[in-house]
């Protein structure tokens, strides 16, 4: 089946999906469709930003163990331009999401009075365009520069790249957790935490890392990725995954330690709001999944080896992120218990078919970054005893 087909296909998906979407605003209205919406956005843009901070820690720290994904998280960070674009709708129904731009509710609130020189409507838009601007570019010139430069032969080229994955982390972290504050921690406004952006980046970082693993069994069977896959590669994927997991867990329970324990009301509500009902069970399935379960498996260097392995871990995290999106979105409106809606099922689908249907098309325009002149044995490095 050509890359074509599979963007037709999945373009009809996401159509369809939008139709039934489109159905569920005309006759349910638009506050559970744009409360839909955010989480199911916030995923699908996890997926481009956590590709491109990969890509970039590639070309920053060097290593094998991004030659096997590179061409993946690039195309994958190309797609940002889609995140975009599917923002537009989230300004459009800024009303139902965030309190904050309810002037009632902010004369009320002496908190949100003292935020209000940061949190208003054209501040905000403002804020969105240059986060998009800045990743859009951070991602053109990554991927542009890769096509140009013999990354393995020329160390001018190399220290170039360095330098540019160097400042576009740093610009990418920044932004990310300015983002982090707008789009999801102002959805409880008068809630705080300082180390909530960060704590996104890791998990952004983990859904890029795990979107690469998992489609490796695909991209593995054709050259000339066929020519350098070996489990010592997927051993060093496994390594980083191990400690993406292990950096995610740190952060969240470093978030949670300090605001448990400083028990002030502005910092737990926002974990009172998801510690009721079925919210608990919800977050518990996050961590088992997102955490336990791949620190358990991956503590084994032949599971790290085993391209099954890896592959069935990394879609379970990718699951995992979703549910763990909507349990960080969905309490903010729905405080007194866990409450789904058809509509959280439905979008993740209408988003997802117009941004795989242009990672595809992005795919099949970036080549594998593996020069016709470097020899196998130079690619890999000489390296070849397992490191456990």
């Amino acid at each position: 089946m050509s890359n074509v087909k599979n963007v037709r296909y999945v373009l009809l998906i996401g159509l369809a999906a939008t139709a039934i979407a489109i159905l569920g605003l005309i006759t349910i209205g638009p506050t559970q469709f744009f409360r839909s919406y955010l989480f199911a956005f916030l995923f699908w843009l996890g997926i481009s930003l956590g590709s491109l901070a990969m890509a970039m820690l590639h070309y920053l720290v060097g290593g094998r163990w991004g030659v096997l994904i590179r061409q993946t998280s690039e195309a994958a960070a190309k797609s940002i331009w889609v995140n975009a674009l599917l923002f537009i709708p989230i300004l459009i129904g800024m009303g139902y999401l965030y309190p904050w731009t309810n002037a009632q509710v902010v004369a009320a609130s002496e908190v949100l009075q003292h935020k209000s020189v940061y949190l208003n409507i054209p501040f905000f838009i403002l804020r969105a365009a240059v986060y998009f601007i800045l990743w859009i570019v951070l991602a053109r010139l990554t991927t542009r520069w890769s096509l140009q430069a013999k990354y393995y032969l020329d160390p001018h080229q190399r220290r170039n790249f360095q330098r540019l994955s160097a400042f576009g982390l740093i610009i990418y972290v920044l932004s990310m957790t300015f983002a982090a504050v707008d789009w999801i921690m102002s959805l409880q406004p008068e809630w705080y935490s300082t180390i909530y952006g960060l704590l996104i980046v890791g998990a952004q970082a983990l859904t890029g890392l795990s979107f690469g693993i998992a489609l490796l069994p695909w991209r593995v069977k054709k050259p000339p990725l066929k020519a350098v896959a070996s489990p010592d590669l997927y051993r060093d994927l496994g390594a980083l995954l191990l400690t993406t997991v292990t950096v995610w867990a740190y952060f969240s329970f470093s978030q949670y330690l300090i605001m448990w324990s400083g028990n002030l009301p502005h910092e737990i509500t926002w974990y009172l709001a998801r510690g009721r009902g079925g919210w608990i069970w919800l977050g518990i399935a996050v961590l088992v999944i997102q955490f336990v379960l791949p620190f358990l498996v991956l503590l084994s260097l032949r599971a790290k080896r085993d391209l099954r392995a890896l592959t069935g871990l990394a879609f379970a995290i990718l699951f995992s992120r979703m549910l763990d999106h909507f349990w960080q979105v969905t309490p903010a409106f729905y405080p007194q218990g866990l409450t789904v809606h058809w509509l959280d099922v439905v979008m993740p689908f209408a988003l997802g078919g117009f941004w795989v249907a242009a990672f595809l098309w992005h795919l099949n325009r970036t080549p594998v970054l593996i020069e016709a002149d470097v020899k196998k044995e130079e690619l890999l490095g000489s390296e070849t005893q397992p490191v456990s």
